[in-house]
């Protein structure tokens, strides 16, 4: 995970790396978040689904189905939304059922705009949120490069539902929507209460207190993922370590977990710290 951490930094110093870093996830599916590995060790109820709040391009949908044959995608971005489905064709051919939908997930069926930032015309779909100003404070704390003033941002309208609106069987949750994440959850409460599931959810300076505790009603406790050796190590982040995530400039995915979920996951390979 360091030498990952050492790239994301490489790359978020330089203008040209940047583009080029994006440009390669777009184009050969490269995903640096490895936490969906869990998944491999958690054992789903008959029926159960695993849902993907915030798609993208479809990096952690198809993670997700290395390990889990029933999934769930929110995207709300139209273009993201027709890349999505041209690669889903093949996993819905391999027995593996995934259910796209094009909106966002919030705590309103609504319509409301999206903020997409581009720098020289070359749009910076991973950083789209519905609150220009969080995109432009992770700018901020993020990037390193002087080109920072170059983004201009486009405007495009999405529409957004409650996920409990579905009605879904969701035993995992991700969500990484970029600032609105809290939103997301709030949404979720009836699906939370009825399932508990395990739930993964990028860190956000901007929301993290909220959704900390807002679950934490719940009996979800909050753990950092790391990978040796094959052996999944999850440790309760405390306030110390929480500080220590707070100023680094790389994102940082947590699992929020309670008693019934982590009966799901399997210690024969799985160690809580």
């Amino acid at each position: 995970m360091e030498i990952i951490d050492r790239l994301k930094n490489i790359i978020k110093s330089n203008y040209y790396l940047f583009i080029l870093g994006d440009f390669l996830v777009k184009n050969f599916g490269l995903v640096f978040e490895k936490e969906f590995f869990i998944l491999k060790y958690y054992k789903f109820p008959i029926n159960g689904l695993a849902i993907d709040i915030g798609a993208h391009r479809g990096e952690s949908l198809l993670e997700i189905s290395k390990y889990h044959n029933n999934i769930i995608s929110f995207e709300a971005n139209p273009n993201l939304y027709n890349e999505i489905k041209k690669k889903i064709k093949n996993l819905n051919n391999n027995k593996i059922k995934v259910t796209l939908n094009k909106c966002g997930i919030s705590n309103n069926n609504n319509e409301i705009t999206m903020y997409i930032p581009c720098i020289d015309k070359y749009e910076m779909t991973m950083w789209a949120s519905l609150n220009k100003k969080l995109i432009i404070e992770r700018m901020n704390k993020h990037l390193k490069f002087r080109y920072k003033k170059k983004f201009k941002f486009k405007k495009i309208n999405i529409k957004t539902k409650k996920l409990d609106y579905f009605k879904y069987k969701a035993y995992f949750i991700k969500i990484d929507t970029e600032g609105y994440e809290f939103n997301a959850i709030k949404s979720s409460e009836k699906t939370i209460k009825t399932y508990n599931p395990l739930i993964l959810i990028e860190y956000n300076d901007s929301n993290y207190d909220k959704i900390y505790k807002f679950l934490s009603k719940y009996k979800y406790k909050r753990y950092e993922y790391t990978l040796f050796k094959s052996k999944i190590f999850l440790r309760e982040i405390k306030q110390e370590r929480l500080k220590m995530i707070k100023k680094s400039s790389n994102s940082k995915n947590i699992f929020y977990i309670n008693s019934i979920a982590k009966r799901r996951l399997d210690k024969n390979y799985i160690n809580f710290k």
